[in-house]
């Protein structure tokens, strides 16, 4: 019914390249530890001298519902936006994947001169963050404080979203706003025709005003998620999603 290779589906993938903006979660770890080494007595070997991990949060709840979503007084125990019990458990072993790669570079025991974490300033992301780092430094040695309890706080460090210009990147720029409002436009103009079928579907099955790829997006995450928690779907959906609608989410 529609053509992937839409223009709106072009337009979309270069926006999201140009102006994502991870408003959840993205952390970024750094280590530093600086190793030098020798090769042949002249010329050094690579070295292994910093790591950056930047992922977003784990696994979580809707944070929006449209008019006619049937599980739109669906309760979620934890609240919209929250990280769930799988979120936990999926930053948690990637912690723990971390370790098992570069545990030899970051040592057993954490130190905070030598790691820094950062977070954006939405809990999910600094809940993720700190289960990220149960996973990757588990107490070991005199860092044990609780026999019955394998785990120690490690700071992390969430940056206001006012002043966050590199993760959920909110902080304002003028010249950043201008630019993406041309864009917006530029891409609404010139909407194909399979495009505003689309999106007219949308709108009609959803009763929300779905006009642009921010809210095509938001739709496709709430479907996948309440997929993804085993509650059915509306029967419309099987027209558009997941394969429509993924290109919007990128």
């Amino acid at each position: 019914m529609w053509n992937s290779n839409s223009f709106l589906v072009q337009q979309c993938r270069k926006k999201k390249y140009t102006f994502i903006t991870v408003v959840s979660l993205a952390v970024i770890l750094v280590a530093f530890f600086i190793t030098f080494a020798s090769f042949s007595g002249s010329k050094p070997l690579p070295t292994l001298r910093q790591i950056n991990v930047v992922f977003r949060h784990g696994d979580r709840t809707p944070t929006y519902t449209y008019p006619n979503d049937p599980h739109k007084d669906f309760v979620w125990k934890d609240g919209k936006g929250a990280l769930t019990a799988k979120g936990k458990f999926e930053l948690f072993s990637l912690g723990e994947i971390i370790r098992s790669k570069y545990g030899e570079f970051l040592g057993k025991v954490y130190r905070p001169e030598e790691v820094q974490m950062k977070s954006s300033y939405a809990p999910r992301a600094q809940m993720s963050a700190m289960t990220f780092l149960a996973g990757l430094f588990p107490p070991t040695g005199y860092q044990i404080w609780n026999e019955n309890l394998h785990w120690q706080p490690i700071p992390v460090n969430p940056i206001p979203r006012v002043k966050d210009n590199i993760l959920a990147a909110k902080a304002y720029c003028a010249k950043f706003e201008r630019e993406k409002r041309n864009s917006d436009a530029s891409i609404a103009q010139n909407l194909s025709k399979e495009d505003n079928e689309l999106l007219k579907f949308l709108t009609e099955k959803t009763g929300d005003q779905i006009s642009n790829i921010s809210k095509a997006e938001s739709l496709y995450y709430t479907l996948q998620i309440q997929r993804d928690n085993k509650l059915q779907l509306p029967a419309w959906s099987e027209e558009v999603f997941p394969s429509r609608l993924a290109h919007f989410a990128g």
